[in-house]
């Protein structure tokens, strides 16, 4: 059933994915501090530890209060993997209008490994290869063949090399390269090591980093987004992600602790 565009956005909103996110959070703390009173209660039972009020209550409070947070747990999380499943397949179905050919230089593995991480991370994309250079035999029909996919794609991705005459040790010839140049695709180019050439700004990068980059900035074009270069977490954020964690489970233990103490 296809969803408005309305039905779409809302799904997609921030508030609503918050708001979700914040209802399972509560609900699994009220589960957890629940459980934990109960078997609290229940070791008490057992030990022969006298308790004020009510135990059997006070259980039967805190069991009340399990269910209710269960429920609650359920509920948002049953609607929040509805939304999820709706976005997969809104995802594939617009990632799918994405018609992507993925240009390879020589006998190398790099194009193919693009091909396989994108068909993984984002399904319903099918992108295409050309092996450069092109076959000698019927070397007319395979270069229209080629020069025709490169006309109609929507985006193009390859070694820089690709967009220069001669590129590669003579490798690209001119009429690949004016193909790429002329097509209206989006040109994702990679910024291979070659002898001679040297990229200011840019780390040399071994070839998983390379695969990765690339599908990351893939990613981004078809999302809509600035491409921009994935970097991985430094030490002062790494340390500041631990530091709040930290805190956000000393927040969690003080009542905890001033529940059971009292």
């Amino acid at each position: 059933m296809e969803q408005s565009p309305e039905g779409v956005e809302e799904r997609r909103a921030l508030v609503r994915r918050l708001y979700l996110y914040f209802y399972l959070f509560l609900a699994t703390m009220t589960v957890l501090s629940s459980t934990v009173y109960i078997v609290y209660q229940l070791l008490s039972l057992l030990l022969g530890e006298r308790s004020h009020g009510n135990p059997m209550r006070d259980i039967g409070q805190a069991i009340a209060f399990t269910l209710i947070g269960v429920g609650v747990w359920l509920y948002h999380g049953s609607v929040l993997r509805s939304d999820g499943q709706a976005n997969r397949r809104e995802r594939a179905d617009r990632f799918g209008e994405w018609k992507t050919t993925v240009v390879e230089i020589g006998e190398g593995s790099f194009g193919n490994a693009v091909i396989e991480a994108i068909s993984r991370v984002l399904p319903g994309v099918t992108p295409k290869l050309i092996r450069l250079p092109l076959p000698i035999e019927a070397a007319d029909e395979t270069s229209l063949s080629a020069t025709k996919q490169l006309s109609v794609a929507n985006i193009i991705v390859g070694p820089w090399t690709i967009a220069v005459t001669g590129g590669s040790g003579g490798i690209v010839s001119a009429e690949v390269a004016n193909a790429i140049y002329n097509s209206p695709a989006r040109k994702l180019l990679v910024p291979t090591q070659t002898e001679g050439w040297d990229w200011a700004g840019v780390d040399n990068r071994n070839f998983e980093a390379l695969v990765q980059q690339t599908v990351h900035a893939f990613r981004q074009i078809v999302e809509g987004e600035e491409v921009k270069a994935a970097k991985p977490l430094g030490f002062g954020a790494s340390v500041g992600i631990f530091l709040g964690i930290l805190l956000l489970l000393i927040l969690i233990a003080i009542p905890l602790i001033y529940f059971f103490a009292y």
